[in-house]
């Protein structure tokens, strides 16, 4: 069987890549998603996004996930925090979670909506949601600590769900213990 090559590493453009992955060829995919990540082309975070929002193949699914996890371009923090934050995404916003959290890049600015999806998400959403924040806990301001400790109790006290009440609880904790390990920290 003839290998399928791709195209030079220079001369990758999201065109290519947008061909590539309408061609239905599953191995030129998983091969352009290799050189990708070999190649760290950031500028097409965004396409890989949509991509694997759109994606049926679980595959191709999952190396666009190791892909994005991999990229190291802060600025591609703020492409997955849009989609995080859309309301249109709201389905696929656990997967999306999951890459954040598994990512290098820095997400302290998706505290407020770990929160906010820790109180009202699926459990898969808010576990998702609950790593993201064990992962940027460091970073929440003592206010902001203080306020998201008040939702979360909020949201503990409308709970059903055994789980839920459960990853709601270790939010609390966790917040809570940050907050007191940094006023620990202020007395010394």
């Amino acid at each position: 069987m003839q290998k399928t090559h791709i195209m030079n590493e220079q001369t990758v453009t999201i065109s290519d890549i947008e061909k590539i992955f309408n061609s239905d060829n599953q191995e030129l995919v998983l091969q352009s998603l290799e050189l990708i990540r070999d190649v760290g082309n950031e500028q097409i975070f965004e396409f890989l996004v949509q991509q694997l929002l759109t994606q049926k193949n679980h595959e191709i699914q999952q190396a666009i996930v190791s892909c994005l996890v991999d990229v190291k371009n802060p600025r591609c923090a703020k492409i997955l925090c849009s989609y995080i934050e859309n309301p249109a995404y709201s389905a696929q916003k656990s997967l999306l979670f999951s890459i954040a959290w598994q990512s290098a890049l820095d997400f302290s600015s998706l505290s407020s909506c770990a929160v906010a999806s820790i109180c009202s998400g699926d459990f898969t959403t808010a576990f998702e949601a609950h790593t993201l924040l064990e992962h940027i806990a460091d970073t929440i301001s003592t206010e902001e600590k203080q306020e998201y400790t008040r939702q979360l109790k909020k949201a503990l006290l409308q709970c059903t769900d055994f789980q839920k009440e459960m990853l709601l609880n270790e939010s609390v904790a966790l917040l809570e213990e940050i907050d007191n390990e940094a006023l620990l920290e202020e007395m010394e």
